[in-house]
Parts: C-alpha cells; sequence; structure tokens
C-alpha cells in the first residue's frame, strides 16, 4: 500500500482523470498524466465484484503490484489511476504483476 501522500484524493483524481492519457488491457485501463510527484489510485467498480470484501482485496492486490513496479523501475514521478474492467473478475493473481508493469512501461515510455 503506499503513503498517504501518495495516493490521490477525490478532487485531485477528478482533474487528472479528465486530462490524463489512457492505456489499455483486458483487464486494466491506465490514466496516466505527468507531474513532479508520484501519486496513485486504484479503482474497483461494483460491477466487477458486487461484494466490498472482494473489491478491496483486488484494489490491495494492484495497489501492491503498482507499488512493486514502480519502485522496481524507479518511477518517482507521475500520476497513475488503474481502472479495473469487469474482466478483471477472472484474474490469475499470478498475471497481475505483469500486466501491471506492461501497461506501466506503455505509459513512461519516451516517444
Amino acid at each position: 500500500m503506499f503513503k498517504k501522500t501518495e495516493r490521490l484524493n477525490r478532487i485531485a483524481f477528478s482533474g487528472y482523470f479528465k486530462i490524463g492519457r489512457r492505456y489499455n488491457s483486458d483487464n486494466f485501463t491506465l490514466v496516466y498524466s505527468p507531474a513532479p510527484l508520484r501519486a496513485v489510485a486504484v479503482v474497483v467498480g461494483k460491477k466487477v465484484f458486487k461484494g466490498a470484501v472482494d473489491r478491496n482485496t483486488l484494489r490491495r492486490r494492484v495497489y501492491s503490484a503498482a507499488r512493486t513496479v514502480l519502485d522496481t523501475q524507479g518511477l518517482t514521478s507521475g500520476i497513475y489511476i488503474i481502472i479495473s474492467k469487469p474482466t478483471a473478475k477472472n484474474y490469475s493473481p499470478t498475471n497481475l504483476l505483469p500486466e501491471i508493469a506492461t501497461l506501466l512501461a506503455m505509459a513512461v515510455k519516451p516517444r
């Protein structure tokens, strides 16, 4: 889990969600905006899991995978919003880390 200062609040979320660039995979969408600080948000909707326990479990796993990837790649700046798609219900926990790593790599690679 990220520190409170590294998580995105609701007001900032709305702004960055509108202006961010989107990257898609089978189970997730990443909204990325360059920024001087690093902030991360993970969204798991009720269309993915009806129960809060399942939504929170997936959210924690995605936060953990994102933290691992961001720390190993040395990414210390940018706004990352990871949104789960309904197909994430059938995801395999072993495939989560590579999928998040692929999304983050697409977002930060130079054009």
